[in-house]
């Protein structure tokens, strides 16, 4: 696929689910908030989960309208890990921009992935099948949970304050244990 027919995808898409993500994250968000909860996906991104699920629906004979909210639930899924692997990994900057932490504070970094976990579960729940789809980002979650786990215990040093951190500590990290991290990560 030729680049500029790839870009003109995702800016398509992205056109398309902004609007859809935005008001899943601030639906019942205290209208002073809404800036709070809405800034991580107005950081940017490419859109590139959304898009792959509009060109599968597509290629499977589906109308984007049938993928928008899932979609946009899955981009909204990824970008939730973000927030909260950037309060793990203290990351000041994403997308060249300051990470929700850095901006507005660890404890409202944790209540907005709070909401972003919310709104994944609404979108879901507007979909065709929301049992099916909800499943599916209760997996996803829990999938990139347990791979966090494994990057903070591959950790060789710091976090001398978290008990839980330093008794089960990776000393030894082979290329199984490894991928089996980035591939629980890498599940949005």
């Amino acid at each position: 696929m030729k680049k500029s027919r790839l870009d003109s995808i995702l800016n398509e898409t992205a056109r398309r689910v902004n609007p859809v993500m935005e008001k899943f994250l601030s639906s019942y968000v205290n209208k002073k908030n809404q800036e709070i909860v809405k800034y991580q996906i107005l950081t940017g991104g490419k859109r590139l989960r959304p898009a792959l699920a509009a060109i599968v629906c597509r290629m499977l004979g589906g109308k984007i309208k049938d993928v928008l909210y899932p979609a946009a639930g899955l981009e909204i899924l990824h970008n939730y890990s973000l927030i909260i692997d950037d309060i793990i990994d203290n990351s000041v900057l994403r997308r060249g921009k300051k990470t929700v932490w850095a901006k507005f504070g660890k404890s409202i970094a944790e209540f907005t992935a709070a909401d972003y976990s919310a709104a994944v579960f609404q979108a879901a729940n507007l979909t065709k099948e929301p049992i099916k789809i909800s499943e599916l980002f209760a997996r996803a979650i829990k999938a990139i949970t347990d791979g966090e786990f494994l990057d903070i215990l591959f950790e060789r040093r710091g976090r001398e304050e978290e008990p839980y951190v330093i008794k089960n500590r990776y000393l030894k990290i082979t290329d199984k244990n490894y991928l089996e991290m980035v591939k629980k990560k890498i599940t949005v």
